[in-house]
């Protein structure tokens, strides 16, 4: 059955009302009618059956049938800082980041970016990006909607953010030989902040201040990864070290 999403407010004790592009989506793609039934999520871990009663082109709105609880996230809480990359790379790593169960994301200025963005632009751009989460997390049936934050101008601005996670760590090309499976904790972390250089990596002043805020450097081995790839093999790993992968 199908799923959607649709804000606490527009979820009431025993209706539903779903606007904006999903009302296109199931009248004129999907072709549903009257009297049919889909899922919706509301983004904090419910879900509800509900039954279409009415569609007109601004609104859908629809009958409860069901509410039971929803959960598909991951035991771990991961807040990724990635710094931004040229082009469209970071809307890449965003839905693909959404899919492996990220929880929020920090866009990051970092020193060594190419991007520059005006205040006006990254408003924009944030707005954009949180349409791409909602949009990735109806794909892969997340239960909860990763929330990506207005962008940090620094990676020293993103360590200060990071104060009560379990596990702090940034991946360096100069770290040669701490790795994921070399971190020794006392107990499983169930947070990790990361955070992930543009193009050209970080510096090491960068290292410096992300160091003193308590975060770790941390290697990816030997061969040298993308950019865009990067995070996704981050996130990959923790999900299997510490999360449900």
């Amino acid at each position: 059955m199908r799923l959607f999403f649709a804000p606490p407010e527009n979820i009431s004790k025993d209706k539903v009302i779903l606007r904006g592009s999903d009302v296109s989506h199931i009248r004129n793609v999907l072709r549903m009618k009257c009297g049919q039934s889909l899922y919706v999520v509301d983004g904090s871990g419910s879900r509800f059956k509900v039954e279409i009663e009415s569609m007109d082109r601004s609104d859908i709105k629809g009958r409860i049938l069901l509410k039971e609880a929803f959960a598909t996230e991951s035991p771990l809480e991961i807040f990724l800082g990635q710094s931004l990359l040229r082009g469209n790379k970071f809307d890449t790593i965003l839905r693909q980041s959404v899919e492996l169960g990220v929880n929020e994301v920090a866009p990051i200025l970092a020193e060594r970016s190419v991007v520059k963005i005006s205040n006006p632009d990254s408003l924009k751009k944030v707005e954009r990006w949180n349409k791409i989460s909602w949009e990735a997390s109806k794909q892969s049936g997340r239960s909860q909607i990763p929330k990506v934050k207005p962008i940090f101008n620094s990676i020293e601005e993103f360590s200060r953010a990071c104060e009560d996670f379990d596990l702090k760590i940034i991946f360096w090309e100069e770290e040669e030989t701490v790795r994921l499976r070399d971190i020794e904790l006392k107990n499983t972390p169930r947070s990790v902040a990361v955070g992930i250089g543009p193009e050209g990596g970080v510096t090491g002043a960068e290292i410096k201040v992300a160091r003193e805020a308590g975060f770790g450097t941390v290697s990816l081995g030997s061969r040298i990864l993308r950019a865009e790839t990067a995070p996704i093999a981050v996130l990959s790993l923790l999900q299997n070290l510490w999360g449900d992968l």
